[in-house]
Order: C-alpha cells, then structure tokens, then sequence
C-alpha cells in the first residue's frame, strides 16, 4: 500500500501535446505524496469492513447490497500496490539509471512487517488464551506470507485469513522489480500476457479444469495476480507521451468512475472484466485531480482513513466477523455497530501512530528514496 505519486510519469524529453496542458497529470507537492489515493484507500476498506461484518438495516436502508462489491474493496488495494509500485521503480530507474533492489526491500519491510508481525502475536496470544480458536499452521503460513494456499476459506483460522491478500502482494513484491531489472523491452506487452495467463487459469481453474475441481482454491498468487499485473501495464504504459495523453482525454472521472460502478453491479464478483476496472479509476482521478470526485477524495476524513487503512485492514479480522464467523464472537458488544468501528479505528491510529510511522521514517532513513512519500517521513 503505497504513497508514492504519479508524478514525473514521462521522461524530461516527453511533453503531454499541447491541447492536454489544461489537463496535465497532478504533478504533487515535491514529497511526492498524493492524497487523492488515500481517499481510494479509504473507499476500499470501507468496502471490506461492511462485506465482513454482520448486515445492517437502519429503516429503508440497508447493507447488503455491498456484499456484491466487498470483494472490489480488495481489489483496488491490489490496483493502488500494481499502479504505484510500478510507476516508483519506474521513478528510480528514470532518475537513477538503475534499480535499487537492497533499498527498495528495506522500506517495503519496515513498512509491512512490522504492524503484519504485531497483529499476528496479537492473535497468536489470543490463540494460546483459548479466546479464539486455534489454528497454528494459519498462524505460520501468514508468518510466511504463504496463506494464500493453506486454508485460506476455512473459518477455524478465520482472524488470519485475510492475510491471503497479503500473501499476494509480497509475491508481487518479489516479483516485480527483478521483472523491470532483467525485462528492458516490451514490458507492458509481457505483462499482459502473463495477465491473460492468470486469467485464463482462473477461469480453468472455476470450471474444474487445469488438474483441480471448481471449488479448488481461487486465491493462489496464480489465480489472482493479474489485479496487479494489469494496473503494473498501465504504469509502465504511461510513461509514453501518446498513451498518457490519451489517458487524459478519455479517462474523465465522471465518465469513468460511474461506467465502474455500473459494470460491478451487473458482472460476478469474480469477473475478469473487474480487473481493469482498479486501474482505470485510479488513473482516471490521478489525472484529473481537479474534478470533483477527486476533491471528495481528498476530503480530510477520507486522508485519515487512507493513511491508517493498513492497520484498519489488519485489525477488522478480529472484529468485523458478523459474516463468516458470526458464532466466534468473544469481544461481546464490541463486535457491534457503533463500538466495532470505534475499537478498529483505535487500534489501527494507535498503529499507525506508534508502530507503523516510526518504521517507515526508520526505513526512509536507511533507504532514502528517490521520491520520498508523505512529508511526515522526511
């Protein structure tokens, strides 16, 4: 989960035509932070918090219908990962002439494993406490980054489950920056085509084919990482002038984002087609920072719960339980509406605050990046 901008996108010798100087990219402050990102941070776990937690009906209102869209919360954190982890190596490698590996793995592990390593002794206490059930080998496999293939359905380990997402990303991690070391031409073809492979082995994979049954696991790095690859195609796409001034004159917020909306109403949770949807609104609003969906994004609410959306994410699992784990509930009343938001939202600022900012200054001092992030890391 990154907070590194999409600026400096092109190369100093490639200027955006003329006719798109009113709409150029958001160029940032010089920190190179973005807080139209935070706010997309925000939307998505906001999207996984009610798609985890029990239904909630408050006169004609109700929750249920973003049991469709939980998933997509998930997915746009995959999209935001692709799309700027991408776009920073990119920046480096633009700036520096090079890769560096070494830097880049120290602040993506101080800003990952500190809080994900907390949470797990967190449970694993709880384990041992006998308050919530035992399940030692999900324990070991999110330790290892390795949930997406041990268990990652069942509900007796169901406060690690989410690391399943997790797991996906730091197979990404690793992955990508030995792809854009080694890999000089045709990245964003190649990218695709491995997308269209994890594609195709999904769709074999829910029909039963490709040596397992239908309901084999969805969830292996294999299965999934075209959310990431495609978004990682897009970043590498950009930094061509034709592409990007395309991008700019046909990703409009207003058209972009409501298109989004519709086709996730109407496609399966599941849907190839949903893969090019993060990417596109992302871009969309990064490009056009002045449109009003991008202001509503950056509004001071949506920043806050961006910025601490990784401890949001981390810490829900115990609580936000209402939907697959509604019998497990050894919190009492904090594992209702308005205290579970409340106790959540604690923790994940108490994170943030204590554990999370102070690594990533920590790694910014040892790794100093070309782009740094947010001014509060300088």
């Amino acid at each position: 989960m990154s907070t590194y901008s999409l600026s400096n996108i092109s190369t100093p010798e490639q200027k955006v035509p003329q006719k798109f100087s009113e709409k150029k990219p958001h160029i940032g402050k010089p920190n190179g932070y973005l807080p139209t990102l935070d706010g997309w941070r925000a939307i998505a776990i906001l999207l996984v918090l009610l798609f985890h937690a029990k239904t909630y009906v408050i006169g004609p209102f109700s929750t249920r219908f973003i049991s469709h869209f939980g998933l997509f919360g998930v997915y746009l954190f995959f999209g935001i990962s692709g799309l700027l982890i991408c776009t920073r190596l990119l920046e480096e490698e633009r700036m520096t002439g090079s890769l560096h590996l070494k830097g880049f793995y120290i602040r993506r592990t101080l800003r990952i494993m500190p809080a994900a390593f907390l949470y797990l002794g967190a449970v694993a206490l709880l384990m041992h406490s006998a308050i919530l059930p035992v399940s030692w080998t999900s324990i070991a496999a999110s330790v290892f980054f390795v949930r997406n293939y041990v268990d990652p359905g069942g509900v007796a380990s169901y406060s690690t489950a989410h690391f399943w997402s997790l797991s996906v990303e730091e197979h990404f991690y690793l992955f990508l920056p030995s792809f854009l070391l080694y890999v000089r031409r045709y990245r964003a073809a190649t990218l695709c085509v491995l997308a269209v492979a994890s594609i195709t082995w999904a769709l074999l994979r829910q029909h039963g084919l490709g040596g397992g049954s239908s309901s084999s696991n969805p969830w292996g790095t294999a299965s999934i990482c075209f959310f990431l690859l495609l978004p990682a195609a897009l970043a590498i796409g950009l930094q061509k002038t034709a592409v990007r001034a395309w991008a700019v004159r046909f990703l409009q917020p207003s058209i972009i984002v409501p298109i989004s909306i519709g086709v996730l109403a109407l496609l399966p949770a599941k849907s190839p087609v949903i893969a090019l949807l993060p990417a596109a609104m992302l871009a969309a609003t990064v490009l056009h920072p002045q449109s009003w969906i991008s202001r509503v994004l950056e509004l001071g609410i949506f920043r806050f719960a961006g910025k601490i959306s990784f401890g949001l994410y981390l810490w829900q699992q115990v609580i936000f339980n209402g939907r697959y784990d509604p019998e497990n509930a050894p919190f009492g009343i904090a594992h209702n509406f308005p205290y579970n938001f409340l106790l959540v939202g604690c923790l994940a600022t108490a994170s943030y605050y204590l554990l999370e900012k102070p690594c990533m200054r920590l790694g910014h001092r040892l790794a100093k990046p070309v782009v740094p992030g947010r001014p509060e890391l300088a």
